[in-house]
């Protein structure tokens, strides 16, 4: 567990975040990087992604989409469709995670496998967290299978809405951004963000995701999952 320092800053806006998000009751105090360190440097960085789906309470409330990449109905169900794999990551890795060593809590292996943090909210060790809390960071997940993408999920539960940049790789090298945006103030949590028909031929099996928690003051923005969706690269779809 993090040791935390109250910010009167930090207070108000967990506050606003309170009322969508039952988050553990340490989740209002701030804290510095352990054994004395200090934040990861911010890096020049653009693009964005804005919240696409967020989940309040107990309800799913859908909300615009922004960037790109998108283009079905923001009602979407995130359930295979015919012929399509889900899969969610196998490995991941990050430029830093707040825990240093793989399976540690918020270490980038944490958010490896299917959600277990959402649809709950809060600071938690079992998703992925930067080690600085006002930095920009990227974490790189991998998966079993390469397949043509169709959609990408990714499960935030703490201080949302603060993803800049999607990209994807395959095993040939080809790479692809499919998201950018930019940091928005979230009126609760988890969002569940989405991208469909994402315009990309290749084989992926890599998804990188970029966090800007440098912009807005809310602190760190935590990652439980992300899964990607697509047709086998055998399969001759699209």
């Amino acid at each position: 567990m993090r040791r935390r320092r109250r910010s009167a800053a930090a207070g108000f806006l967990l506050v606003l975040l309170a009322a969508g998000c039952a988050a553990s009751n340490d989740a209002a105090t701030t804290a510095a990087p352990p054994n004395g360190g200090t934040p990861a440097p911010n890096r020049d960085q653009t693009g964005g992604l804005g919240k696409t789906k967020s989940s309040t309470g107990n309800g799913r409330q859908t909300q615009s989409q922004q960037g790109t990449g998108t283009g079905r109905s923001n009602t979407s169900s995130g359930e295979p469709g015919p012929g399509e794999i889900k899969q969610w990551a196998s490995t991941a890795s990050a430029t830093t995670s707040y825990g240093q060593a793989a399976g540690d809590p918020w270490n980038a292996t944490q958010a490896t496998g299917p959600p277990d943090v959402d649809p709950a909210c809060g600071d938690n060790g079992k998703a992925w967290a930067s080690l600085g809390r006002d930095t920009i960071d990227t974490i790189t997940l991998t998966y079993d299978e390469a397949v043509i993408p169709s959609e990408i999920r990714v499960f935030q539960t703490y201080n949302p809405s603060q993803v800049t940049m999607i990209e994807v790789k395959g095993p040939s090298g080809d790479s692809k951004v499919v998201y950018g945006g930019a940091p928005t103030k979230d009126d609760g949590c988890p969002v569940e963000g989405y991208l469909e028909n994402l315009g990309v031929d290749f084989p992926v099996d890599t998804v990188l995701v970029t966090v800007d928690q440098s912009k807005l003051g809310l602190g760190w923005a935590e990652l439980d999952a992300v899964s990607l969706t697509g047709f086998p690269s055998g399969s001759g779809r699209p």
